[in-house]
């Protein structure tokens, strides 16, 4: 109990930490993520060493939503650039990420090799390169990029789906990606049937716009599939939030229910029931017994 209650005491500063940047003001994306740095420096030395807790340099990325490259970033440029100069600070941050920082070290993790084509369903999850919209209220939300890799829309169109002639293709994809979802399903020649629409508590919201409390899924077919199963299939449910960008466990137990055959769940960030699982938040490809 007293070891509990000693690791709170410690680890306080860490919680000052992310309740500063998260009240930092917006003045503009440049200077926002200069200002995130130098706060994230003033207690580096703190993180992994005795006497101060658990905390890693990992933990902020979780705790405020962004990304570890996003996170990486905002530390060089405050490291590069103790001071930030007008003439820095006019740039793009694009431009400073790309020509002025170091490069992030490669990950180790790399995408196992994409199985035969034999499945019968496949449930594809593209790593989207989306960004939040501008917003008063917390605007150190919306300048952050999305915490895990992403691709372009030229990189997802490129990957080859492991289809059988007939086969059921569920793919997600968010409100301001929805045009370059449906130009996937022209290239990889599929006939677009439905959309679904899951319903989630609560979302972002931009400012002046609505909340964006809902994320959609292109049904689409490869041949002519059929469901075994159609009670209490609706394109329209609702199921609770899990971390970032993870898909409720309802919808996949419901296709596992509704459908046949094997079914693969590309660009996976957990192992689903009744699915095999590919991508580079798996280790290798997990089949299903």
């Amino acid at each position: 109990m007293n070891e509990i209650v000693e690791s709170r005491v410690i680890e306080t500063w860490y919680q000052e930490l992310i309740l500063d940047i998260k009240k930092l003001e917006f003045t503009g994306i440049v200077v926002t993520k200069h200002a995130i740095g130098k706060r994230i420096l003033l207690d580096f030395d703190k993180f992994g060493k005795p006497g101060y807790g658990t905390k890693q340099i990992v933990n902020i990325a979780s705790d405020l939503e962004m990304s570890k490259a996003d996170l990486y970033s905002c530390l060089q440029f405050a490291k590069k650039y103790p001071e930030l100069s007008d003439s820095v600070g006019q740039f793009s941050w694009r431009k400073i990420v790309h020509e002025l920082l170091p490069a992030p070290k490669p990950s180790k993790e790399s995408i196992p090799p994409i199985p035969q084509k034999d499945y019968d369903v496949i449930v594809i999850d593209p790593p989207w390169s989306v960004k939040y919209g501008l917003r008063d209220v917390r605007p150190i939300q919306s300048q952050f990029g999305m915490p895990y890799p992403t691709m372009t829309e030229e990189e997802i169109a490129a990957v080859e789906l492991p289809a059988n002639e007939n086969c059921h293709i569920f793919l997600w994809t968010v409100q301001s990606k929805i045009h370059e979802a449906f130009r996937l399903l022209e290239i990889w020649e599929l006939k677009h049937i439905c959309i679904f629409t899951w319903h989630k508590p609560g979302g972002f919201q931009p400012f002046n716009l609505p909340q964006y409390n809902s994320e959609l899924v292109l049904y689409a077919r490869k041949g002519a599939p059929k469901f075994i199963d159609t009670k209490a299939f609706s394109t329209c449910f609702a199921a609770p939030r899990g971390r970032h960008s993870e898909k409720p466990a309802y919808f996949y137990e419901t296709i596992a229910r509704v459908t046949k055959g094997k079914r693969l769940d590309m660009f996976a960030r957990k192992q689903h029931p009744g699915f095999d699982s590919w991508g580079n938040e798996v280790p290798a490809l997990k089949k299903t017994a």
